[in-house]
């Protein structure tokens, strides 16, 4: 494989991690919302109900987070701009190497990176990771099943939408990486952008490596997620702009849910969503 390809990729992941990682340092994200009930005894009595509290406000917190960017975020958001912008300049030379490196090796790899990224399995292992966790009175297992299953929802809400909303054709179809079709982005040949299989790869492995917190479990799971993306533009399924923004996309959506998992209990600003007889109603406090 060309020399120059590989440091190009590194480049770009390398920037990837490194500006996702950033907002999670971002002092409008970290700490800005607080629990209905106080970290020290939210565990003691908690039921399926305030999870799923927990859960609203999380989905919430994330969806509404751009309101409360500042200057760094913003910066942030323009790096990821433009490395996203550039990575469209690489997609068919990515595609033509990887058409011409197609092996025994690789075709093996493939499943596994397109299994671990697919929403078919990891929706509901994050699902039956909560339930496992509730049953058996874990926190820990808890805690990681009900992250894994906000990311996993926030992905879908952005990515399907984003899918339909551009069109655009699957490389396979031959039309080149500028063949967008807005809003007929509803079949297959045309729901190329983005990767939800890289978001949610990304996106799970970063919710695992801040929960077990071990260097040796961190390198494991971003190297089993890297897969992903590469099996994707391996099996001409998906430009090589799509698994970065996806990758992106997985990153930023984990850290912001981490973010507000760390931020529980804090007396500070709230978002609450609550449904009504006729719809739901938003909530925002200040203490």
């Amino acid at each position: 494989m060309n020399d120059l390809l590989i440091k190009k990729r590194f480049v770009f992941f390398f920037l990837l991690l490194f500006l996702t990682n950033s907002f999670s340092q971002s002092s409008t994200n970290v700490n800005f919302y607080k629990s209905f009930e106080q970290k020290s005894n939210q565990y003691n009595t908690r039921t399926l109900t305030s999870d799923s509290k927990i859960f609203l406000n999380s989905v919430g917190s994330t969806l509404t987070s751009p309101f409360r960017w500042n200057n760094n975020d913003l910066i942030t958001f323009g790096g990821l701009s433009v490395i996203s912008g550039l990575s469209f300049l690489l997609d068919d030379e990515v595609r033509q190497i990887s058409l011409k490196n197609q092996n025994e090796v690789l075709n093996g790899i493939e499943p596994i990176g397109y299994n671990y990224g697919s929403p078919v399995f990891a929706f509901p292992a994050s699902v039956l990771f909560y339930l496992t966790g509730a049953i058996v009175e874990d926190d820990w297992i808890r805690d990681t099943g009900l992250m894994l299953t906000e990311t996993i929802f926030l992905i879908g809400v952005i990515q399907v939408p984003i899918r339909i909303i551009f069109g655009r054709a699957r490389p396979y179809n031959n039309e080149g990486n500028l063949s967008f079709k807005f809003l007929k982005g509803i079949g297959q040949d045309r729901a190329s952008f983005i990767s939800g299989h890289a978001a949610i790869a990304f996106g799970v492995s970063n919710i695992l490596s801040n929960q077990i917190n071990n260097p040796y479990a961190t390198v494991a799971l971003y190297a089993l997620a890297a897969t992903t993306p590469i099996s994707r533009f391996y099996a001409d399924k998906h430009w090589f702009s799509d698994v970065v923004i996806g990758t992106a996309l997985g990153l930023v959506l984990s850290n912001s849910v981490i973010n507000f998992h760390e931020g529980l209990g804090q007396q500070q600003n709230s978002f609450s969503i609550y449904p009504t007889y006729n719809g739901i109603s938003l909530i925002y406090k200040l203490d």
